[in-house]
């Protein structure tokens, strides 16, 4: 099977033609997946003094642990 890939088009594209401005294959999409797990996870394993260190309460984490994996924060997106 061929690679699959996602495309996002260029900001302000109105031809309809090939501008894209970035491409991410099926490995970038699960790895990335993979990191926002692993990262949530490490997140959710910190004590309240760590938590206040960052700035976050446990209200912050429990909610950001309900969140869908695919509901990554803005800079991890694409």
């Amino acid at each position: 099977m061929g690679d699959l890939s996602l495309f996002r088009p260029a900001a302000g594209a109105t031809n309809g033609g090939p501008q894209l401005t970035k491409v991410v294959t099926r490995s970038s999409f699960w790895a990335r997946l993979g990191a926002a797990w692993r990262q949530r996870r490490q997140l959710e394993r910190l004590d309240a003094r760590m938590l206040r260190d960052i700035g976050l309460t446990e209200a912050d984490v429990h909610r950001e642990m309900g969140r869908p994996l695919w509901d990554a924060p803005h800079p991890w997106r694409l």
